[in-house]
Order: structure tokens, then sequence, then C-alpha cells
């Protein structure tokens, strides 16, 4: 489980690291995507979940998504277009129960227009309940 999550965190800085680079490019002389759509937004929804009520803990979940916050800062994404649900929230509605996430989810898809990027990023539990793979909010209960 450990491993699937370094590899989905490791994953998603690889994808910000090319497009915000000259790699990114298909030709030298001309520009990446990114750059000629000057008319499209850079969203996230980024959730980090330390602090379970029915499964063990985790320790740097939260931590992972702040960093991914500051590096998308950093990377072009507005403060306003990102969505930060962890444990140390201290706003409620910031806190990474279910029904917060499924909220926050459908908000910013009702934002979001075709052209925008969107970026989704889980750090925490997950599981595969007969071939279907779920990610674990604070309060979920892998006994129902």
């Amino acid at each position: 489980m450990f491993k699937k999550q370094i590899l989905v965190t490791l994953l998603l800085a690889c994808f910000l690291l090319w497009t915000n680079s000259g790699y990114s490019q298909t030709k030298p002389d001309r520009k990446s995507l990114l750059v000629e759509r000057t008319d499209s937004q850079k969203w996230a929804l980024l959730i980090g979940v330390d602090d379970y009520s029915n499964i063990n803990d985790l320790e740097f979940c939260g931590a992972d998504q702040r960093a991914l916050y500051s590096q998308l800062i950093n990377n072009g994404f507005k403060k306003e277009n990102i969505f930060l649900l962890h444990d140390g929230a201290k706003d409620n509605k910031y806190l990474p129960f279910k029904n917060n996430i499924e909220k926050q989810l459908k908000t910013i898809l009702k934002i979001v227009e075709h052209e925008d990027v969107l970026l989704v990023a889980f750090s925490g539990h997950g599981v595969n309940l007969d071939g279907n793979t779920y990610f674990c909010p604070t309060d979920a209960d892998l006994e129902r």
C-alpha cells in the first residue's frame, strides 16, 4: 500500500514537472499546450487523510498534500483554484470526511470548464473490493 502511495505521488510530481518544462513541447520552436491555451484554468482537489475512525492511522498523507499545494502554487496554480482537504484543516468543511470530499468534488466539477486542467490527488488508504478500487476517507468503514 505504501509503495502505491509513493508511486502515485511520484507520478503526479513528474507530471507537474513535465508540463512546466521544455520537455512538454513537441517541437523546439512551438509552445506547449498549457502556454497556448491562455483561456484555460488549472484546478486541483487535494485530499490527505492521516486520522482514520475505523482503520489504522497514517502519518504523512496530510503533509504530502500540503507540500503538493505549495508546489502547485509555485507552478502556476492560483490559490483560489486549489481545494485542500486534510485532517489539520481549521474549517470543518475541509476535513476529509466522505460528505466533504463529495461536496468539494461536486463544487469543483461545476466550476471547471472543458479546456481547464483538473488535478485530483489523494494520499491515504485505499481498498480494492470485488475488483473496484476506492479511496478511504476519514470515516471509511470497511466492515460495511
